[in-house]
């Protein structure tokens, strides 16, 4: 295996969590590679959209939480949260999937930006080793998307794996690994 993508998988693996926003950023980085393989620069304004899909689909149907204090749910989580209640007051309770919806909502994206740059992007790649954060820290220059483009699939399902074994260590909900599939 590429020593670029044995980092990232010992990085999904081991980093350190007290929520789910390093599973859904690594997880946005690698649909965005597969989205625009011959690209390397990519806007936060690009991956904000798609975690706040993950998040949508996990909260409308399943109710996750996604942090370990379910007294305080993260910020990108509570954006969400307040986004369904929103679109529950003006279509009514029926839970759709993001695509379904995405044109009746808006997204925060710039509180789902600032989020990920304070909270995620330099805490997921202390090293630098799989991108470089622009100099306002709102966009990046992913160093090797060919391989996340190559090495999807296996990386789709090590994210969902670790994401899963976070979701079980803070939700009593039956079968998560169900629930966690987009």
């Amino acid at each position: 295996m590429e020593k670029h993508i044995s980092d990232l998988v010992k990085t999904i693996h081991d980093c350190k969590m007290t929520n789910t926003y390093k599973m859904s950023w690594c997880r946005s980085l690698v649909e965005w590679s597969v989205k625009n393989p011959n690209k390397n620069q990519v806007h936060f304004d690009e991956l904000s959209p798609m975690i706040f899909k993950y998040y949508w689909n996990q909260s409308i149907f399943f109710n996750l939480n996604q942090g370990s204090n379910p007294l305080e749910k993260p910020t990108i989580h509570q954006i969400v949260l307040t986004e369904i209640d929103n679109y529950q007051d003006k279509f009514g309770n029926k839970p759709e999937v993001f695509s379904r919806i995405q044109n009746k909502i808006e997204i925060d994206i710039d509180s789902i930006n600032i989020c990920l740059r304070r909270y995620v992007s330099k805490l997921f790649d202390k090293d630098q080793k799989f991108y470089q954060l622009s100099s306002d820290g709102l966009s990046l220059e992913l160093f090797h998307p060919e391989l996340l483009v190559e090495y999807s699939d296996i990386l789709f399902q090590l994210i969902n794996y670790r994401w899963t074994r976070e979701l079980e260590k803070i939700n009593s909900s039956p079968r998560i690994s169900k629930k966690v599939i987009d």
